[in-house]
């Protein structure tokens, strides 16, 4: 059984809006949980956690209760709850639905307010802690309290929500550095910070992906000599018991024809043939003569560092692959591709047994096209003779296009079936936020209504990327919530305070107007004059969880300002004052260094929209 109490000091409380009325939460007393370590312990620690970041007050003597624990279990919660009340509530739901579904009630005992959080699952019981953690508020006064607008006082005050795709992930590529944003120099602390964000954001899956052309661990390679190479993959290899330990999945993606640079460079004979190549990737032909030794020899030293990873994801092409003549590559991808899921796949699964099988047709559709040949259905048919008798249980990953690269086809001869929403994410160094509130809930949309079992998105840069996390997980879970409502779930949640909701809202949607449909001076003052006004009022916490927002907006009303000229002096002043400008934020200020060609660069990529230079 899953339970806990959790006592909070508040002042006197009648309210069904707030919880306290006029007093505020302070941790009181916790007893003991019947759970320890788990994704429940863990989002109430991380709870009690946040409260003590935003208050600013004393407790006082009258508690708020908070009963957490089983729906099922607890004696409080299932008397609430009962079996016809949970009966009723999950008689439509999928397996999955109810292994991860929450519900929170406000019940009355006396003259006092008892919260109930709770799900059929201890995943269940994360969500609901989570979901309180996300409406803490503050007040004027630096009291804390709890904020459900929806519970009006004359109607139900109880909510119960389950998820619509069962997987729900984000892929960090950890490709290159921007100091504190992007992850190689991440230590141990900022990595579990950043998975606390994926459980808010009510993800359940974490995908990476290490380029070991630079950043290898393999001992013929000279780069296995570099102290930042050993750190990246400690680092990395410490997140995942703890990521397991909030939920989430983790899911280690590798190629087995990417090489580092340097044996790559010290064995030519093995040289793919394909454009990544001719593009400077060092990929290799895993048909010729003593590569699939070496591939072998390398994917060990990889792999043996993140054995505790629940999958492992094979990628052929990115920038794998070959497709020479002399080997029989041409030939025969179907097969090589297949050959290469069945022995690293083996391979890692010497490391953890009961390791997830996963391949990813990354883009098997754009060299068909290239190539004038169809063999994606091939590929499909020998893995699955390949694996007799548990194929079903592998996952097919495709591309983020309903039309030709969503593996539907796949999901059809009886594999799961994941998706890639590559675009979530453009390849570019822009560090600035992207919403993308249009492009992704169009296409998680799309994943759901093909029925997909899992949809990730993409994240290059991001720590200034988090509110797009947010954004995605809301979509990820209801693919049917208004854009509107995850903004301002959003900005309750991150300022703190209501009067701050429809400001930073206003500043997110303007915001993806300005990425999505191209910039102008209109929209980049607006956005300045609007963090000008809110900032001021927002609690000191809040402040420092968004400290990188008005350097940003700044940066990004300057680029709007300089769209409206292509005098070469203008331009270099308005440069000047972009560098600046990222000078003010101590996320965004190890970019200043390279200010003046990010200038040009961001001006670029957001003139015709983001969608349109994704790379």
């Amino acid at each position: 059984m899953f339970r806990m109490l959790l006592l909070l000091s508040v002042s006197a409380s009648v309210a069904a809006l707030e919880l306290p009325e006029q007093g505020g939460l302070a941790a009181h007393r916790m007893e003991p949980a019947a759970f320890e370590e788990g994704p429940a312990a863990h989002a109430v620690d991380h709870f009690v956690g946040r409260l003590r970041h935003w208050s600013e007050e004393a407790g006082t003597d009258a508690p708020l209760r908070i009963l957490v624990g089983r729906l099922d279990a607890d004696e409080r919660l299932a008397r609430h709850f009962t079996p016809e009340k949970r009966a009723a509530l999950t008689r439509d739901l999928k397996p999955f639905q109810r292994e991860q579904a929450y519900a929170i009630a406000r019940v009355r005992e006396g003259e006092r307010d008892v919260i109930l959080a709770g799900g059929l699952t201890e995943r269940g019981v994360a969500y609901a802690v989570s979901e309180l953690e996300t409406r803490l508020r503050v007040r004027a006064n630096g009291a804390v309290y709890l904020d459900f607008p929806e519970w009006d006082g004359d109607g139900p005050t109880e909510l119960f929500e389950y998820p619509a795709i069962e997987e729900r992930g984000e892929y960090i590529n950890i490709g290159y550095n921007i100091p504190g944003i992007t992850p190689h120099e991440w230590n141990v602390a900022r990595w579990r910070d950043y998975i606390d964000q994926l459980a808010l954001a009510r993800l359940n899956r974490l995908y990476f992906y290490i380029w070991v052309d630079a950043y290898s661990m393999n001992p013929a390679s000279k780069l296995s000599e570099k102290p930042l190479n050993k750190t990246l993959h400690e680092n990395v290899r410490a997140m995942i018991p703890y990521a397991r330990s909030r939920g989430l999945e983790v899911a280690y993606m590798f190629c087995p024809t990417f090489f580092p640079r340097d044996l790559w460079d010290a064995n030519p004979d093995i040289h793919a043939e394909i454009t990544y190549v001719d593009h400077g990737f060092p990929a290799v032909c895993a048909n010729a003569p003593g590569a699939w030794d070496l591939m072998l020899a390398n994917a060990r030293s990889e792999m043996e560092w993140f054995r505790e990873a629940d999958a492992i994801q094979i990628w052929f092409y990115d920038p794998g692959g070959c497709w020479c003549e002399k080997n029989g590559c041409a030939a025969d991808q179907p097969g090589s591709i297949a050959r290469q899921l069945q022995a690293f796949g083996a391979l890692f699964r010497e490391y953890n047994p009961e390791a997830k099988l996963e391949f990813n047709l990354w883009p098997v559709w754009v060299w068909e096209d290239i190539k004038k040949l169809e063999y994606r259905d091939e590929i499909g048919a020998r893995i699955k003779a390949d694996f007799p008798g548990h194929f079903s249980s592998i996952a097919a990953v495709g591309g983020d296009h309903p039309q030709f690269s969503f593996p539907i086809r796949e999901k059809a001869l009886g594999f799961r079936a994941s998706s890639f929403l590559f675009g979530t994410n453009p390849e570019s160094g822009y560090a600035f936020l992207i919403p993308s509130l249009r492009w992704t809930p169009e296409l998680v949309r799309a994943a759901h209504a093909a029925g997909l079992d899992g949809a990730f998105g993409h994240r290059l840069e991001a720590w200034t990327r988090l509110p797009a996390t947010w954004f995605l997980g809301a979509f990820l879970w209801d693919p049917e919530m208004p854009p509107g409502d995850a903004v301002r779930r959003w900005a309750g949640w991150q300022c703190g305070r209501p009067e701050a909701i429809e400001g930073m809202a206003g500043i997110i949607e303007d915001l993806e107007r300005y990425t999505d449909g191209g910039p102008t001076v209109e929209l980049g003052n607006a956005m300045g004059a609007a963090i000008e006004r809110i900032w001021p009022g927002l609690p000191p916490a809040a402040r420092a969880d968004l400290e990188y927002f008005p350097a940003m907006l700044e940066g990004l009303r300057i680029i709007g300002e300089s769209l409206a000229t292509e005098d070469p002096a203008r331009l270099a002043e308005l440069g000047a004052a972009f560098v600046s400008a990222l000078g003010e934020s101590s996320a965004l200020a190890p970019l200043a260094a390279q200010g003046t060609s990010l200038f040009d660069r961001y001006r670029g990529l957001l003139k015709p929209g983001w969608r349109q230079a994704p790379f």
